[in-house]
């Protein structure tokens, strides 16, 4: 993971613990109080529905992975994601089969 300093106008290296999501693209990034949430995606072989919460501080990046309860969606990747009043949600996306057109 990489982050722009728009002081310094350059790009960093991240240093990254804990539980890092493995590599993907298509996959969505939501910002919330202080953490990225990082859903779903695809890398090339497998369509993910993991979700992973990254603890931004004092330039370390700590990851967790977060274990839903309740109706989870389907993998996909390509979808959308935003968080409203202290939640989040996705629509859409592709399952590699089909288009979705589902929120959560």
């Amino acid at each position: 993971m990489f982050y722009y300093d728009l002081i310094r106008k350059r790009w960093i290296s991240a240093d990254q613990t804990g539980e890092v999501p493995s590599v993907r693209t298509d996959h969505t990034l939501v910002f919330y109080e202080g953490s990225i949430y990082a859903y779903g995606g695809y890398d090339g072989k497998t369509r993910f529905g993991d979700l992973y919460k990254c603890k931004i501080k004092n330039g370390r990046h700590k990851w967790r992975e977060l274990k839903g309860d309740g109706i989870v969606p389907l993998n996909r990747f390509g979808h959308t994601a935003v968080v409203f009043e202290h939640s989040m949600f996705v629509f859409g996306g592709w399952n590699g089969h089909d288009t979705m057109d589902d929120i959560y």
